[in-house]
């Protein structure tokens, strides 16, 4: 409002009324001169980074948390899978390899889980695809998902021709429990055709829908004067909503032992004592959107889950 008053009042009145400018040359050099102020306005801008210091440091660290996870967005079809180049992270020649297969919950946990399997010698892989639950068989009910069905049955074949240790499947499970009334046959036989090629299974469950937009709820509440620690979701409604994949996810335990197969739930790396799921943590966005990990939550997650996970896929060697 101010910025409009101050250029009509010395710009736009001095110049309709000729105050300034009583000749064509006079009109012609302030116009320049008001051209190169603006274009030298840009540059110094530029130079100083947009100078992100006129911003509260909490807001510049929340909003980097929109970054993609790198290398590790791959989204593959099915003429990728038999001939790509899967290699992700670590040794190729490691004893121990690892195979991630899932969807875009699978990338973003990939970068979190990539460097702690390179730190520990060995190899994981990646075959994901973005929107498709990493299963033989799954019909895809909401979203039209062409190729998920040739997608997955390259996995799974690749996954029969090739030599894993473990095979960590990581998706959005709480989408694909409403789309399908069938998902737990599904798993079944995901986790039995990867039992028959000798590797464990590890599922992975995503962290619970914030149903907020991130990272930009918690840079308002910085700039409204909010405290961005309590904003979340708690426990006991994020358990009620995620009922129907609990009992899933529990029977398909009880169909395998538990050297074949391990379910980690990520939930509690990022729960604060009083039982809140925080979408921050220690200053840093846990989300890149209301449902995906950032790189920092993707990372944090990792931490958390990396000493059961590698108890149960890297110390014991191969699976059965």
């Amino acid at each position: 409002m101010a910025c409009g008053y101050l250029s009509w009042r010395f710009v736009e009145e001095p110049i309709r009324r000729r105050r300034w400018l009583p000749t064509a040359t006079g009109l012609l050099g302030t116009t320049g001169a008001g051209s190169l102020s603006i274009v030298l306005l840009a540059a110094v801008t530029a130079w100083g980074s947009g100078f992100p210091t006129r911003f509260d440091s909490r807001v510049i660290e929340y909003m980097a948390a929109t970054a993609g996870p790198g290398s590790f967005a791959r989204s593959l079809q099915a003429a990728d899978v038999p001939a790509s180049d899967l290699h992700a992270a670590g040794n190729r020649d490691a004893k121990c390899r690892i195979l991630l297969l899932g969807d875009s919950h699978a990338m973003r946990l990939m970068f979190g889980l990539a460097p702690l399997i390179e730190k520990a010698g060995c190899r994981i892989d990646q075959i994901t695809r973005y929107s498709t639950a990493p299963l033989p068989g799954f019909r895809h009910v909401s979203w039209n998902r062409a190729g998920a069905a040739d997608f997955c049955d390259a996995a799974y074949q690749k996954i029969q021709t090739e030599r894993w240790d473990c095979v960590v499947l990581a998706a959005s499970w709480y989408t694909y429990v409403e789309e399908d009334p069938l998902l737990f046959e599904a798993l079944v036989s995901g986790v039995e055709k990867i039992v028959a090629s000798g590797a464990k299974v590890c599922l992975v469950t995503p962290v619970p829908d914030q149903l907020l937009p991130l990272p930009r709820t918690l840079c308002a509440a910085v700039r409204n004067g909010g405290n961005p620690e309590l904003i979340g979701v708690r426990t006991e409604t994020f358990r009620a909503s995620a009922r129907k994949l609990s009992i899933v996810l529990s029977r398909l335990q009880q169909q395998f032992p538990p050297e074949t197969l391990l379910i980690l739930d990520p939930v509690s790396a990022i729960t604060d004592s009083t039982g809140l799921i925080r979408c921050e943590m220690d200053g840093k966005c846990m989300y890149s959107d209301h449902f995906h990990l950032s790189n920092d939550g993707a990372t944090r997650v990792a931490g958390f889950l990396f000493p059961e996970f590698s108890r149960f896929a890297i110390s014991d060697g191969p699976g059965p």
